[in-house]
């Protein structure tokens, strides 16, 4: 433990509990909730929850929508639920809207009915903060046409959910890098707002070499001063412990390590640190991730 811990208060543990190489679950589940997890996340792309038009919950989807909320709710564990439009490098709208404005009037009246069924899957959990996207600055970049348009499509459903759910916050995860160097401007406009500030946090370098651990009190102090006023939910936080990639199982553990000691420096500011994984992720999610962001790079 760090030498003067602060109480607990209202902060929350969030992990991503990503199973174990035998898929089970339910067991990963409970090795957050024996760690304290109180909250965790559910992470949708819209091209899933819609697979065709207005249709909804295919593949799967809605059985284990269902499952989650059953076991969340047994469980007393709150709901940060990412429901993306756009994520990290792509469009994640139905196939029969791409090439729409990310704020055409169709597109925001779809992705309302589609918020609409996730939260009817979930009616007995407490969705404490829901996304509208993920990483959001590695798509829009520095096209300031789209972030005008993504700006306009998250004020009008951010609207439309708290009219809903007005307890439940709406923020956008973005990456650190992107919140404090990036697009700050961007972002500080795009979170006028709304209630959270939800940042992705994995200290690398450009070529996904770790950092040393002890960088996290300054990462912290850095994004609580340029959003002070502002709530902030580190939505994910990660380091490797691969000597790949200049790290290991000690510098990982230093960095849990460091993540508490800051966290209690800003205690009435950060609350909600979600954990991202509980276990190795299998070669075929790698891939996709892969793919996804267009990198062979064996490090990433």
């Amino acid at each position: 433990p760090t030498e003067n811990p602060v109480a607990k208060g209202g902060r929350i543990i969030s992990f991503d509990y990503t199973p174990a190489s035998d898929g089970d679950e339910t067991k990963s589940f409970q090795v957050g909730k024996n760690a304290g997890m109180g909250a965790s996340q559910i992470y949708l792309h819209w091209m899933d929850v819609e697979t065709e038009k207005e249709i909804y919950g295919k593949n799967g989807l809605e059985e284990k929508l269902r499952a989650k909320n059953s076991l969340f709710s047994q469980n007393n564990v709150k709901v940060i639920l990412s429901v993306n439009e756009i994520a990290e490098t792509g469009n994640k709208m139905p196939k029969d809207l791409q090439g729409k404005a990310l704020d055409d009037s169709e597109v925001i009246d779809r992705y309302k009915k589609a918020i609409d069924y996730v939260f009817e899957q979930l009616p007995n959990v407490e969705v404490d903060v829901v996304s509208l996207g993920n990483e959001v600055d590695s798509y829009l970049g520095g096209d300031n046409k789209k972030w005008e348009q993504y700006t306009n499509f998250v004020n009008e459903i951010s609207r439309y959910i708290k009219e809903k759910k007005p307890a439940t916050k709406i923020g956008v995860k973005s990456t650190f890098d992107g919140y404090t160097k990036k697009h700050t401007e961007e972002l500080k406009e795009l979170s006028n707002n709304l209630d959270v500030i939800l940042v992705t946090y994995y200290p690398m370098t450009w070529g996904f070499a770790m950092k040393d651990p002890k960088v996290v009190r300054e990462d912290f102090n850095t994004i609580t001063s340029l959003y002070n006023g502002k709530e902030i939910y580190f939505a994910e936080a990660g380091y490797t412990s691969s000597s790949i990639t200049k790290s290991s199982e000690e510098q990982q553990a230093e960095f849990i390590k460091q993540i508490f000691i800051a966290w209690d420096e800003h205690a009435s500011q950060i609350k909600v640190i979600n954990f991202l994984w509980l276990h190795d992720l299998s070669q075929e999610t790698v891939d996709y991730l892969a793919n996804a962001y267009g990198l062979s790079d064996n490090k990433f």
